[in-house]
């Protein structure tokens, strides 16, 4: 598994995303984001691409966060 595409499954999985999710996002086929992530795939569009998504992602988890600690 290639160290970069292995980050974004890690990612996907800690913000528990499914990965049909992310592949209707993206508009590809789960299978394509499957092998991207485990490294079978290499498609630097694609991966640029997600890891963007998945960063909006985490941002939008932080910030939410955020505003539950502040009025918790």
């Amino acid at each position: 598994m290639n160290s970069s595409t292995g980050r974004l499954r890690q990612r996907r999985r800690t913000l528990a995303i499914p990965i049909t999710t992310v592949a209707t996002a993206l508009a590809v086929p789960y299978q394509r984001v499957r092998r991207l992530e485990i490294g079978q795939r290499l498609d630097a569009d694609l991966a640029a691409t997600y890891s963007r998504w998945l960063t909006d992602r985490e941002q939008q988890s932080s910030a939410t966060n955020f505003f539950h600690r502040s009025n918790g």
